[in-house]
């Protein structure tokens, strides 16, 4: 995968936020969200809780300042998401996600360095980064993700 920054950082993490939770699609096809700035008590507050096309729980963290410091805090959720699928599952109902299947975690960010990239491929759970590549439909805001 490259890596880049866009010539445009497109908008804040809240207004990423909001356009996640307007149109789900822009994250991957067949994304859906179940919560925005889902608050995990002392664990934390991930972006956004979401569910991929197979079914599987996606946790998403979009553009922390520092993409380590967003890992490692997304790592965090992740465990207590891992402890804590049989609840989560009963939150969202079996229309939410299959418990059964593994987590993903989805990280959000205009640029990662190829040590990153590395640093995330020897993880044991599937981390996926996904970059801000530009704007598009400048006047909705829009922005393409890969």
């Amino acid at each position: 995968m490259q890596s880049g920054i866009a010539a445009n950082p497109p908008a804040s993490p809240e207004r990423l936020k909001a356009l996640i939770l307007s149109d789900p699609e822009l994250v991957e096809d067949g994304f859906r969200v179940l919560e925005i700035d889902f608050d995990a008590g002392a664990v934390g507050r991930l972006d956004a809780l979401g569910v991929d096309r197979d079914g599987s729980l996606a946790l998403l963290s979009v553009a922390a300042a520092d993409p380590d410091a967003g890992l490692l805090g997304l790592l965090d959720l992740y465990a207590w998401a891992h402890d804590q699928r049989q609840l989560l599952h009963r939150v969202y109902g079996p229309g939410g996600f299959a418990p059964d299947r593994p987590i993903r975690c989805l990280l959000l960010q205009p640029s990662f360095s190829p040590r990153f990239l590395e640093r995330l491929s020897l993880l044991a759970i599937d981390v996926t980064p996904l970059l801000i590549l530009a704007p598009l439909r400048a006047a909705a805001g829009g922005v393409a993700l890969e």
